[in-house]
């Protein structure tokens, strides 16, 4: 699941399964490169030793 962050315009706002109970918040700077129609459904490397951060208010706990 993907979605255009509302306040950043640099921002994607995702859900990724990445085999966890729930699936990871991430938010990631793709816009400028992707539509959210291109992210949905595709495999996609994820970072997840990270500390988690807020982005424009958005909780991000990994990184594309």
């Amino acid at each position: 699941k993907a979605w255009e962050h509302e306040e950043a315009d640099k921002l994607f706002c995702e859900e990724i399964d990445i085999g966890e109970e729930s699936p990871r918040q991430i938010a990631s700077g793709l816009r400028e490169h992707y539509k959210v129609e291109d992210l949905v459904g595709q495999r996609v490397l994820v970072l997840t030793n990270l500390k988690s951060r807020k982005l424009v208010g958005f909780p991000s706990h990994g990184m594309v």
